[in-house]
């Protein structure tokens, strides 16, 4: 499994797989184990990120997600209802105008980036982003919901007619094909290991499952919610369903594991 884990990113996966209920830093050093991590730096990772905000102590030994990673979390956990999101196109685009914000700042533009794809938007010019205006979110919310993951407040957010939009111009600012592809060969490979796994031990299937699951997760995460005019619809929406049928999978072989390797755990 080429897949490279770094610890703060397994222990924040764990922390947002179990909110609201806590994590024991015990449970993040046996999961740990499962990709070579020692029991050093597991505990190195989760102070860090206690520092950071975005975990904190909900009592002995126990972490739950921290104030700074809220937004992220609440967004990143939203992805089983991805498709809930979308509505008819009517033909008008969203667009979000940054050109004239400071750029010195690369926590910010990482961070206003980051929100940006999270939303589906695409740069079609220098500091203009444009999406289809296919979302269920009105204005406010969109604006609301960029600003807290990241996009500056002073951010224009506008709304395009669609009539002054060149769509094929700004329909290939999204890789349609790959994402044909990636709905297609992910639901394969995802439904192929569930049906067919054969991991040795239950440590080895619960790697496999995290790495897999992890990266379809993030696809779900991060697609951009095209309209249907632009997309196979139903090859989309068994994509998102095998994710979910994946991720519960990987979720039972995680409790054995951790059942396996911490016994009496509560």
């Amino acid at each position: 499994m080429a897949t490279v884990i770094i610890a703060r990113n397994l222990i924040l996966d764990l922390v947002l797989a179990r909110h609201p209920r806590p994590c024991s830093v015990r449970e993040f050093i046996v999961a740990g184990q499962v990709f070579a991590m020692s029991e050093n730096s597991m505990r190195v990772a989760v102070a860090r990120l206690a520092q950071q905000g975005l975990v904190h102590s909900a009592g002995r030994g126990l972490y739950r997600m921290g104030v700074a990673a809220v937004s992220l979390a609440q967004e990143v956990g939203a992805w089983r209802q991805a498709e809930k999101r979308m509505r008819n196109w009517g033909g008008d685009y969203w667009m979000i105008y940054t050109a004239d914000l400071g750029r010195s700042d690369r926590t910010q533009l990482r961070a206003m980036g980051r929100a940006l794809s999270l939303a589906g938007f695409r740069e079609w010019r220098r500091g203009l982003y444009v999406r289809p205006d296919n979302l269920r979110d009105d204005l406010d919310a969109l604006r609301a919901r960029l600003c807290a993951l990241g996009l500056p407040p002073e951010a224009l957010c506008l709304r395009l007619d669609g009539a002054v939009v060149p769509t094929a111009e700004v329909q290939v600012l999204w890789p349609l094909a790959d994402l044909q592809r990636q709905y297609r060969e992910q639901s394969e490979r995802l439904r192929a290991w569930r049906l067919q796994e054969t991991a040795a031990t239950l440590a080895e299937a619960a790697r496999e499952s995290f790495c897999l699951g992890d990266a379809a997760i993030r696809a779900v995460v991060f697609d951009p919610l095209l309209p249907m005019a632009w997309v196979d619809a139903a090859q989309r929406q068994n994509f998102f369903a095998e994710v979910r049928a994946f991720d519960a999978y990987g979720r039972g072989i995680w409790e054995r594991y951790f059942e396996q390797a911490l016994p009496g755990r509560s």
